[in-house]
């Protein structure tokens, strides 16, 4: 519960930005394992917890619970990406990939989920373009 909704977004941002230097596999990896571990106490999947934060309002915004992910659709999109050099760019687009593969409790879209967990986090535009 602290993680998801305590730790500034920003300081995430800063260390998942870290995770895109080391190019498109651990990015991919990381993702996958966010998308479908859960945490011990129950159900909650690990990235409703990791993507998002406190904005700089301090306002929590985060993921809605994930209820299931296409690792399949997943892995399509993402390996587009393959070839993507920019930390920022490259996370943000398997950022989006995972996310638009999650189906989410509150079913808003995946572009809504996006954008609130980018406001969360206070991402870059290259990280929210992506």
């Amino acid at each position: 519960h602290a993680l998801q909704f305590k730790v500034a977004g920003e300081r995430k941002c800063t260390e998942y930005h870290k995770i895109g230097t080391y190019g498109f596999s651990s990015c991919f990896h990381f993702f996958h394992t966010a998308f479908t571990r859960t945490l011990p106490a129950g159900d909650l999947r690990l990235a409703a917890a990791l993507f998002g934060g406190q904005d700089s309002k301090n306002r929590a915004k985060t993921l809605s619970p994930i209820v299931s992910f296409d690792e399949d659709a997943f892995s399509t999109m993402s390996s587009a990406l393959r070839d993507v050099k920019d930390a920022a760019e490259l996370f943000g687009g398997i950022f989006a990939a995972a996310v638009s593969a999650a189906r989410f409790l509150n079913d808003r879209g995946a572009a809504a989920e996006f954008a609130e967990a980018c406001d969360g986090m206070c991402v870059s535009n290259a990280m929210r373009e992506a």
